[in-house]
């Protein structure tokens, strides 16, 4: 008797391990695949490449695979269709994975993507960072955003409204 108890305890509990490592594995390839087909995700280097051509910005969508608002920003602000608007119209997106050792080029230079994510000072995620056409970064936004205030900030800065107002009066002038 103890031991068909010890047996099935190993068995569910196994299970269990299973189910969770199973669910894991979802969550972290929905948070690559989830946009994947909505965004048009580029390479760094492609996308610096093209915003010096095109004159665009870049918008980084600095993350992790356990990051839970990471993957909300993913399900709901990326599927937006303002915001999707907004980034076709005057962006280049680039996904960096705050932890990953994959090597990038970044302004010419070679660096893991967890090294940049420092050197940007990314500290919590998700964290937006818009790079100039120039490659300078330009501004740094941490944590969720819902589609309306993304989509206002991804406006405020391809307007070049930063150069008139702050974003508070911007978002007031909106509202009248």
């Amino acid at each position: 008797m103890k031991k068909t108890l010890e047996i099935s305890f190993i068995v569910i509990v196994g299970l269990l391990v299973m189910a969770c490592n199973s669910s894991e594995a979802n969550n972290s390839t929905s948070h690559s695949n989830d946009v994947e087909q909505l965004v048009d995700w580029l390479s760094m280097e492609e996308a610096q490449e093209r915003a010096r051509e095109e004159g665009k910005w870049v918008l980084i969508d600095v993350y992790t695979e356990w990051c839970g608002f990471c993957r909300r920003m993913n399900t709901e602000t990326y599927r937006d269709e303002n915001v999707l608007k907004a980034i076709e119209e005057n962006y280049l997106a680039v996904r960096l994975d705050a932890e990953s050792k994959d090597v990038i080029t970044f302004n010419g230079h070679q660096i893991e993507k967890r090294d940049l994510a420092y050197e940007f000072r990314v500290s919590s995620y998700p964290t937006t960072i818009i790079i100039a056409h120039d490659g300078e970064p330009f501004a740094a936004q941490p944590g969720f955003m819902d589609a309306p205030t993304f989509t206002n900030i991804l406006n405020f800065v391809a307007d070049g409204k930063y150069e008139t107002m702050s974003f508070e009066e911007y978002e007031k002038s909106l509202a009248q």
